[in-house]
């Protein structure tokens, strides 16, 4: 009963060697492919190494490279992600972390990842001198991509100014021109009146006629005849009084008693 487990064990034994021995084979087919820069066929070798040990991080590593190559960098984005998480020492990890944040240097919506994962690939190689020059380069394509925005932005908000400024000149503009309008209008206005006071006046002066003058002037004789008639009867009331008063001065009434 023993023999079975120990038979087992034997044969799982001889089935990774074998997926060994054939991993080796498909790095070395790989790693020649890879060096004539057939990198579709050398990233064929190493898929079939994960398919077949999905633990591979080497693997994943290389075909991470191969697809970037390629130009296939969501691929080559996975790939490295694998290889860091399966890595077994910071070396490792830091170069797939460094691989990756090294793709994302060329997307501009992207620089802050590519800052954090070139930050965490730092942290697990800290003398790495490529690690560090990619890491400030990422930090300074940010600082530009960041004064390029806030120049965008100045230069906007200088046009937005200066069409404030164009617009607000316009409505001075506009308004001068219906000030003028207005003053223009009022001095019609005026003229229009003074011209219709005018023909009234004239209108008024052509009504006057000999007719009318002459009977306004009998109207105006009747009328002092009538003043003269007045002040002569006051003439002579008050004449009528001063001779009454003489009369009385010269005959003193005595009445009963006074002597």
């Amino acid at each position: 009963m023993n023999k079975y487990p120990f038979v087992l064990l034997m044969l799982m034994s001889i089935s990774n060697l074998s997926l060994a021995q054939k991993a080796h084979e498909y790095f070395l087919k790989g790693d020649r492919s890879f060096k004539k820069e057939e990198f579709a066929k050398a990233a064929e070798y190493y898929e079939k190494i994960t398919n077949t040990d999905s633990d591979n991080a080497q693997a994943f590593y290389n075909l991470g490279v191969a697809e970037a190559k390629r130009s296939q960098k969501e691929k080559a984005l996975k790939y490295f992600a694998k290889a860091a998480e399966l890595a077994d020492n910071q070396k490792d990890r830091a170069a797939a972390l460094y691989n990756s944040g090294t793709l994302l240097l060329s997307e501009k919506d992207q620089l802050d990842k590519s800052i954090e994962l070139l930050k965490e690939a730092l942290r697990n190689s800290p003398r790495d001198k490529a690690i560090r020059k990619n890491l400030a380069k990422a930090i300074q394509l940010k600082k530009q991509n960041q004064q390029k925005k806030q120049d965008q932005n100045n230069k906007q908000n200088q046009n937005e100014n200066k069409e404030q400024q164009q617009q607000k000149k316009q409505n001075q503009s506009q308004n001068k021109s219906q000030n003028q309008n207005q003053k223009e209008n009022q001095k019609a206005n005026k003229d229009r009146n003074k011209k219709k006071q005018e023909e009234e006046k004239d209108g008024k002066k052509q009504n006057d006629t000999p007719e009318k003058k002459k009977k306004d002037k009998s109207v105006e004789s009747e009328q002092k005849r009538r003043a003269l008639d007045r002040l002569q009867s006051v003439k002579e009331a008050e004449s009528k009084v001063r001779r009454k008063i003489q009369r009385s001065r010269g005959h003193t009434r005595h009445t009963g008693k006074e002597w």
